[in-house]
């Protein structure tokens, strides 16, 4: 247990670390004090380090399939990193808030126009060709709003 106390960093010592410094660090930490090293994961997200951000949101793990609180937190990490210019993030973002995908946020959160959005970004400014296909058929999808003709 000492072991892990000594990965455990006070926030003022965390802006003294690297990024990739405390990245490792809440690493080591997630398999046996997760709440701390997702705040760290967290704080070293707000400072810039996508790789943080995306780790923060996929370590909320299974539970976010059922709560929407933990999909905000999802959402958060995701969104920090799509904008960091991690590409993979928006890509993920894109699935994730598409309506007709089973496994997508909480009915609530999803969307047409978030979806769209994000897979743009991966598409468009990372050139990731799985987004520009998901991109294609989100489009073209029979339930897409922008399909509906009145």
């Amino acid at each position: 247990m000492a072991a892990l106390a000594a990965l455990a960093v006070p926030a003022a010592a965390q802006d003294s670390q690297s990024p990739d410094d405390a990245f490792a660090r809440a690493e080591a930490l997630l398999a046996n004090d997760k709440p701390a090293a997702r705040k760290l994961l967290a704080g070293n997200c707000e400072r810039g380090h996508a790789p943080s951000c995306t780790r923060y949101a996929t370590s909320v793990g299974a539970k976010a399939m059922f709560e929407a609180a933990l999909q905000r937190e999802q959402i958060w990490g995701w969104e920090r990193a799509c904008d960091l210019g991690d590409g993979d993030s928006c890509l993920t973002l894109g699935g994730r808030f598409c309506p007709p995908y089973m496994f997508g946020f909480d009915k609530d959160l999803r969307s047409w126009e978030q979806s769209e959005t994000f897979l743009e970004r991966a598409c468009d400014a990372h050139k990731l060709q799985a987004a520009c296909t998901k991109l294609s058929e989100l489009r073209a999808h029979e339930a897409n709003p922008a399909n509906r003709k009145f």
